[in-house]
């Protein structure tokens, strides 16, 4: 057991200390005295517990405090303006975390399992908060009146599948099942989170229309009217999760004589960006082939909105709601063959002769394919994720995608 007071001076005195339990862990049960025989299946078993509160205030210092800069006003007259809108409630963000594990060993740990559920309840997330902007600020920094919880559980396995002699085979995989929910929010309703946050639901979700196609008429986007009022307005839209249920890996290690391959393969289920989209379509840049198949007079069928530069075209404002649909968010899973790694160890009656203790040449490769139900699909490394607040995912933006890259080396000591 652990246990720690700690303060900064990033709050007011009275909210400056921190005191609790860090964290306290407790092998509930061990399975190994007792296994002598040498034949038994299981060689190895724990169970183990453990609770812990941790603190975050990762803001800049003395923001309980109005700050002030000088600049130069009028004439060249000095001036001293404030900043900062201070808030003396500033405290600390904690975290209470809540873990249960199993450990397990079979055939003399040539297999190994472990099991591990968690549950970590956050409060007082520090994020910047709306303010009125008549007072000239617009937002100041503030601990929010939510309750998150993220849960999940993790599962990890390795195995010896051959061994002896001069070939070896080894192989580890994992996979990680996860949740989040809001489970409160003080007077959400009347907040500047309304529109963002819905109690009971993921922090990272997202409101999105439903696209029915296009009108063959103009070429405009069409969606679900699901109010059935005969206006698409936001009450049409509904709520998406952009978490991550499950992800995971899988590895194999293959190793003969001086040879060693690694192959390693990662898989996420999500929901997400399944079409590329840098700008309306019809605009004078590069645009994805995607649109190559667009409305026109003689596509008419096509399900893809029509292009144009037209601001006031009513295809033009229909893009909106475009790309705020299920037309451009969906099934973004996917499966990578992460990296393969090939080397080979020179043998040391070869080095000998040239005076080198030890040599091996190798060949890596990485990010060098990606199976998803969708060929436009963004990836969790190609996407930037942040809302408008520290709660959690907003929208998602686009970033450079991980290189295919091919390195070839060789490493020497002497």
């Amino acid at each position: 057991q652990v246990t720690t007071n700690e303060g900064e001076i990033k709050e007011a005195y009275v909210y400056r200390w921190i005191a609790g339990l860090n964290k306290l862990e407790k092998s509930l049960w061990k399975y190994e005295d007792f296994l002598k025989d040498k034949e038994s299946f299981l060689s190895f078993g724990k169970l183990r517990a453990s609770f812990g509160t941790t603190g975050n205030d990762q803001i800049s210092n003395y923001l309980y405090l109005p700050l002030y800069s000088t600049t130069t006003a009028y004439l060249g007259n000095s001036a001293t303006q404030v900043i900062t809108l201070p808030n003396e409630s500033i405290k600390w963000e904690t975290t209470k975390k809540l873990e249960f594990a199993i450990d397990l060993g079979f055939l003399k740990d040539r297999i190994t399992f472990t099991a591990n559920y968690y549950r970590n309840r956050s409060s007082d997330q520090i994020s910047l908060a709306a303010t009125g902007s008549q007072n000239g600020y617009g937002n100041y920094t503030a601990n929010l009146p939510a309750l998150i919880q993220n849960k999940g559980l993790e599962l990890e396995l390795n195995s010896t599948n051959i061994t002896g002699g001069d070939f070896s085979w080894k192989t580890a995989a994992n996979f990680t099942f996860t949740d989040n929910k809001l489970l409160k929010f003080d007077n959400l309703e009347s907040s500047f989170y309304a529109a963002n946050y819905v109690v009971g639901e993921s922090i990272n979700l997202i409101r999105l229309y439903r696209y029915t196609g296009v009108n063959p008429a103009n070429g405009t986007a069409t969606f679900e009217d699901r109010d059935g009022n005969g206006v698409i307005n936001t009450n049409d839209r509904y709520v998406a999760d952009l978490g991550t249920p499950f992800f995971g890996g899988f590895n194999n290690t293959f190793t003969y004589k001086g040879f060693e391959l690694g192959i390693f393969f990662q898989f996420n289920h999500r929901f997400g960006v399944t079409q590329i989209l840098n700008t309306r379509p019809g605009a004078l840049v590069n645009q994805n082939e995607y649109w190559l198949n667009r409305f026109t007079p003689a596509n008419a069928d096509s399900f893809t909105p029509g292009a144009t530069a037209n601001a006031g075209s009513p295809i033009y404002a229909s893009y909106n709601n475009y790309t705020s649909s299920d037309a451009v968010y969906g099934d973004a899973s996917y499966i990578k063959l992460r990296s393969v790694n090939l080397s080979y160890s020179i043998p040391q009656e070869w080095l000998k002769r040239i005076r080198v203790s030890n040599a091996s040449v190798y060949v890596q490769g990485q990010n060098l394919y990606t199976w998803a139900k969708n060929k436009y699909t963004l990836d969790t490394e190609t996407t930037i994720t942040g809302g408008p607040t520290g709660l959690g995912t907003g929208t998602l933006g686009q970033v450079l995608p991980p290189l295919r890259t091919i390195v070839f080396g060789i490493n020497c000591s002497f």
